[in-house]
């Protein structure tokens, strides 16, 4: 059953690279096409999508609530104020300095490990008790970053404001080999350390006392995920920019599907999320050829319903 992702995944990979505003792949000018720019956007589409959910997936056992993303949780709105403070100085200071780009998940890993460690003061404070409050001072926080991302664009430049649209907007567009490997290094390492700590998620869900006795160190666990998500989110939003609802549409249907067992929604959110994100990413590029969609809007699409559906799925069992 856990193969049948991966084959869809593989022949979504070959349609998203037979299809575009250059046609089919076979003459010269067509493979470079190919290789040079939809390749590395379909593998980027890919390690983002597949990144996004699996972190969602951590993320909704740690809180205990299928409600939680890190969009929702502030994390990638820290990340985006952490990467505006990086472009902006510099592009007003040093227009003409080259490295802005290597430099951008740094500020935006910053941003995003700032905002996480205010979540888990929080959380600590509320003794992981109160979810909902987490949830809440998540979307507090969030706030708060788009309007210092607001700020920071009314007093930029026309060239800073036009790269902080690019992260507002969410696009694969410039994805890179160098960006490809910079994603990679992060998210290996993390999925390794999340599958480790799979099965004491699993007990966590059961609440502290339960896990507490069966062994399981609660403070190091949720310090290392919430890290860990932090730095996962904060380099896919420094890439690719707000891209959002990948981590809750996605999560919360293989829940649905599969039960609360947090090894298989991680092997399975690694393929279904890459493959969400690559197909809003053709269908960006191909609904209005040969211009495009950001592909923040097309997940937002689906997202948003999804996410008022989820609600009002909630009231009524609570009801």
């Amino acid at each position: 059953m856990r193969i049948l992702p991966w084959l869809f995944l593989l022949l979504l990979v070959a349609l998203a690279l037979s299809i575009g505003s250059a046609g089919l792949i076979g003459f010269d000018s067509q493979s470079a096409v190919l290789w040079q720019i939809r390749l590395p956007r379909v593998l980027m589409a890919v390690l983002v999508g597949a990144a996004l959910a699996s972190a969602g997936v951590m993320l909704q056992g740690l809180l205990r609530n299928p409600l939680a993303e890190p969009g929702l949780l502030g994390i990638s709105a820290g990340a985006a104020a952490g990467a505006a403070f990086v472009v902006l100085p510099l592009r007003l200071w040093f227009p003409e300095l080259d490295i802005v780009h290597w430099l951008l998940p740094l500020g935006a890993a910053l941003g995003a490990l700032v905002f996480a460690s205010i979540i888990l003061l929080l959380s600590e404070r509320f003794g992981w008790q109160d979810n909902v409050a987490v949830i809440l001072c998540g979307l507090a926080l969030n706030a708060l970053a788009m309007a210092v991302v607001g700020a920071l664009l009314v007093l930029a430049d026309p060239l800073a404001t036009r790269e902080l649209l690019f992260w507002n907007l969410g696009s694969l567009a410039r994805a890179s080999q160098a960006d490809l490997l910079l994603l990679l290094a992060v998210l290996a390492p993390a999925v390794c350390l999340w599958w480790r700590l799979a099965r004491q998620l699993d007990l966590l869900s059961l609440g502290n006392e339960a896990a507490e006795s069966a062994g399981v160190d609660t403070q190091r666990v949720r310090r290392q995920l919430l890290i860990s998500v932090s730095l996962v989110a904060g380099v896919a939003v420094a890439l690719t920019g707000m891209i959002g609802f990948v981590g809750l549409v996605v999560p919360h249907m293989l829940r649905l599907w599969k039960g609360p067992a947090h090894t298989s929604l991680l092997a399975l959110a690694l393929p279904c999320g890459a493959g969400f994100l690559l197909l809003a990413d053709t269908v960006a590029r191909v609904a209005i050829a040969p211009a495009e969609l950001p592909i923040g809007v097309i997940t937002a699409l689906v997202g948003a319903p999804f996410f008022l559906w989820l609600i009002g799925w909630r009231q009524r069992g609570l009801s």
